[in-house]
Formats: structure tokens, C-alpha cells, sequence
């Protein structure tokens, strides 16, 4: 199965931290966001909410630029898998793998800090926070908005 979407969004960011902006280089702080997004899905689990068996693959690419009427210029791709199986006692052992790239065309700030790849928070990496795991400053603070 596939699909195709558009994105068309205004967005403004507020309390950019300066040590954010030190690691980062400039960011841009408002503007519109405009493109395509395409996927695929294969899916064989026995439902969508609380499957007990089967896999389910995705691969989604997305794309916002100044051709599409927009501020902000990058593209972004991202592939997951994930894997249910039923062990009985309901017991269900689950497992995910999630892996992207993200890339500015043109100046670093088109790709916007919402729009980067973060780890953390309850869809990702565990015990912590969402967006707390990755790059800190100099003062070992992770960098967000």
C-alpha cells in the first residue's frame, strides 16, 4: 500500500536557547512550510492498535521547499521495522528498528530543528526524556528549541 500527502504549514519558534544557535549556526525561526510526502507501507500484523503477530515495514520520504511556495528547503527520509510475536501467556515480544536522513538544500538553517532527527521520548529510546538524548553544548545541555 502507498500514499501521498501534501504539507503546507506556517511555523514560528520561540526561546531559540543561544547555546542552541552556537551549536547549530543560525536558525531560521518562522516561515512557511510547504511539499510532498510519499510511503509505502507493508503491513501482515493481525491489527492496527495491538497487534499479537506479523511485521510491519514503512518507508516514508518528504520533501519542503521554495519550489512548493515555502521559507524552509530540505528533504527527509525515514525507514522503520517492526516485528510482533505472540508467546503465549499474552506475552507479546515486540520489536522496532527506525532509521532517517535528514538534508538541507542549500544553508544549514532550511532544515528546521522540528524537523531533525532526535532521540529520546516515548516512541524511541527509553528512560529518557523526548529530545534529551543526542547533542549537548558546552555545557553538556541538549540542544533543542
Amino acid at each position: 500500500m502507498g500514499f501521498i500527502g501534501y504539507r503546507l504549514e506556517y511555523d514560528r519558534l520561540e526561546r531559540i536557547s543561544q547555546a542552541t544557535i552556537d551549536a547549530l549556526g543560525p536558525v531560521r525561526e518562522r516561515g512557511v512550510m510547504s511539499g510532498p510526502t510519499l510511503g509505502l507501507v507493508w503491513n501482515t500484523s493481525d491489527g492496527p492498535l495491538n497487534p499479537t503477530k506479523g511485521e510491519v515495514a514503512t518507508v516514508t520520504f518528504g520533501q519542503a521547499g521554495k519550489i512548493w511556495g515555502g521559507q524552509f528547503s530540505f528533504y527527509k527520509v525515514t525507514a522503520e521495522a517492526k516485528k510482533y510475536l505472540l508467546l503465549g501467556w499474552e506475552t507479546i515480544l515486540a520489536g522496532r528498528l527506525k532509521i532517517g536522513f535528514a538534508e538541507p538544500l542549500g544553508p544549514e538553517e532550511n532544515l528546521p530543528i522540528f524537523e531533525r532527527l532526535y532521540a529520546g521520548g516515548e516512541k524511541s529510546v527509553r528512560g529518557y526524556a523526548r529530545r534529551k538524548l543526542g547533542p549537548l553544548n558546552a555545557t553538556a545541555i541538549p540542544l533543542e528549541v
